[in-house]
């Protein structure tokens, strides 16, 4: 997952905590809890429906919102969502130290999702060589075994 850093702004949140889950007291309704997923989707729902316009975090196409990312990778930004669209937002800066994460976590998803369609073990245990906390062939053989039996 790609975190945003963008300023995002809901009630009593910004930044990367948007997706902390966090507990509405009981006498609130499901609707009142500060932010979750059920939040985000209902809002987007509101949005595009024309009820109201909002910036909401939504996982979109990157199409030119994070470079160097291909426009066909999937990045989670501030968007600006009304009745006729969904905007991504560019974050205003992504520091420099963090690129070489970003690019190396998105590489790693795209042979991942290579290794998924294709099936072969040894595509799934090349996509896990460059994941950034693994990188190693024989680590990625015993993760693959490991699941595999408690599957």
């Amino acid at each position: 997952m790609l975190l945003a850093f963008s300023d995002c702004e809901l009630p009593g949140v910004t930044g990367i905590n948007l997706h902390m889950e966090t507990q509405a007291p009981a006498h609130e309704g499901w609707r009142e809890a500060v932010t979750g997923y059920h939040r985000i989707a209902v809002d987007t729902i509101q949005a595009l429906s024309g009820a109201s316009a909002a910036s909401i975090v939504l996982n979109v196409a990157n199409q030119g919102t994070l470079t160097p990312l291909l426009p066909t990778d999937v990045v989670e930004v501030n968007c600006a969502v009304d009745e006729n669209r969904i905007i991504p937002s560019p974050p205003s800066a992504v520091p420099p130290q963090v690129h070489g994460l970003i690019e190396s976590t998105k590489a790693f998803e795209r042979a991942f999702i290579r290794a998924s369609i294709s099936g072969t073990p040894r595509q799934l245990q090349w996509a896990l060589t460059q994941h950034p906390l693994i990188r190693d062939w024989d680590a990625a053989g015993r993760l693959i075994r490991a699941l595999s039996l408690t599957a």
